[in-house]
Order: C-alpha cells, then sequence, then structure tokens
C-alpha cells in the first residue's frame, strides 16, 4: 500500500494541471465602453469580446469568468479587488499607468481617414495642402500636433463630416474607425472608403492592478494572438458585424 501511495499523488498532481483546476480569473466588462464611440455597435464589441474571451479560457487553459459594471464603478472595482481585470479603454487608465498593468490592445478603436475610392489620400504625411475634417477640438488637436502643413476644419458631429466630404467642402475625414465603418458600409456605401490603418492605439484593453495578474495579461496576449493566428478573430468580427 505504501508503495502505490507516490504513485496515488502522481496521478492527482497530474488530473489536477489536467482538468483546470486553479484560480478562476473574474474580469469586468462595461457594456457601453464608455467612452469609445463604438458608432451605435457596443453590443456587437461586447458579444464579440465575450467570445474572445471564450475562446482564451479555452485555448490558453484559464477560467475566466465575466461581470458587468457601468463605467464609474469598474476601476474602483478592480481597485477593491472585486475584480481581477476590467476590460476599458486604455484612456481611462493612462493617467495612471504606474498602477495598472495593461494589455496589448485587443481591438482598435482609433481614428482612421475616410476619402473617395482611388484618391490616393491614404496617409496624412501626404496631405501637405489638403483639408480634412475632424470632429470638435480633440480630433482637431490631433492632426495639428502631428501634421502642422494639414488644413483642419472641426465639425460638430460625424454626419455633418460626412456630409462636407460629400460636397467636396473638405478632402478627407477623419473619424473613429467604428464610426467610420457605419458610414462606409451603409450610408455612403460606394462613395468613399477607409484608406488608412487607425492612427494610434485607442482601442480596448485588459486592464489590472500592478503586477497582480501577470499569469492572466500574458494568457490574454497569448490568446488573442493565437485567434488572430487560427483565423478565430476574424470570424468572431464576421460573426458579430464589426468587420469592414
Amino acid at each position: 500500500m505504501k508503495r502505490l501511495f507516490p504513485l496515488f499523488v502522481i496521478f492527482v498532481i497530474l488530473f489536477s494541471g489536467c482538468s483546470g483546476f486553479g484560480k478562476k480569473y473574474s474580469v469586468a466588462i462595461d457594456p457601453s465602453f464608455y467612452p469609445s464611440n463604438l458608432g451605435g455597435q457596443s453590443e456587437n464589441v461586447y458579444g464579440f469580446t465575450v467570445d474572445l474571451l471564450k475562446e482564451i479560457s479555452k485555448s490558453e487553459g484559464i477560467r475566466i469568468s465575466y461581470v458587468n459594471a457601468g463605467s464609474e464603478s469598474l476601476l474602483n472595482g478592480l481597485r477593491r479587488n472585486v475584480f481581477d481585470a476590467v476590460i476599458t479603454p486604455k484612456s481611462n487608465v493612462a493617467i495612471e499607468s504606474n498602477i495598472y498593468s495593461v494589455s496589448k490592445n485587443y481591438f482598435q478603436t482609433g481614428p482612421v481617414l475616410i476619402a473617395p475610392p482611388k484618391s490616393k489620400l491614404g496617409n496624412l504625411a501626404n496631405m501637405q495642402g489638403k483639408i480634412v475634417g475632424v470632429v470638435g477640438l480633440s480630433g482637431a488637436e490631433y492632426v495639428a500636433q502631428r501634421y502642422s502643413k494639414v488644413l483642419i476644419y472641426a465639425y460638430t458631429t460625424p454626419s455633418f463630416v460626412m456630409e462636407a466630404l460629400k460636397y467636396n467642402l473638405i478632402d478627407s475625414a477623419l473619424l473613429d474607425i467604428m464610426v467610420a465603418r457605419a458610414f462606409v458600409t451603409n450610408l455612403y456605401s460606394g462613395s468613399f472608403e477607409i484608406v488608412s490603418k487607425p492612427l494610434n492605439d485607442d482601442g480596448l484593453y485588459l486592464v489590472t492592478m500592478l503586477n497582480q495578474s501577470p499569469r492572466l495579461i500574458d494568457a490574454f496576449n497569448k490568446g488573442v494572438k493565437k485567434a488572430k493566428r487560427k483565423g478565430t478573430y476574424k470570424e468572431l468580427m464576421v460573426k458579430w458585424n464589426i468587420s469592414s
């Protein structure tokens, strides 16, 4: 009987490891993803995010549960250890980067250029003397700080920007990618297209307290990379109708 004991211990250890026992990570999500502008598709992005978490949980062998939380309670719950991690725009934690660990961007929401097909205006650096339409001061500041020779017209809404583009008052529009996709695939389908990649790292991230859950951050990054390599990421974007 004594000889069997070590084998029994080894069996229990191996069985526990293969069965996925261990820490279960709780991830909180604000279904509105405030303050990101998702062009009215926050429900689709939410569904995509939940499915992606499930895929990562399966591919990386970790247990992830998710809960909904309002934008105001999201980071407060994280700081109080109510959640192990949260999904949030990086802008919510950028100022306090010394107290958070942040994953790689898993979903881009940054600004892209919109222009007529074959316009060859795929880069702001090539738009010297050209006019770009933006929404509000934040968009204008982004362009002005980086491309001083680009002319800027600021409008109050994305719709006004697109109307200005339609009537040739501007050469291109700079809008958040989800808003841009909504316009070029619906109201302005065939008339305009997205001609650039997102121009900054705005997007959605997995965030934990600093160095508190390094295993989760690492698994999340690897899981997203693996999902993209396998094509699962693209399949989920198509499923939730958030691909261009």
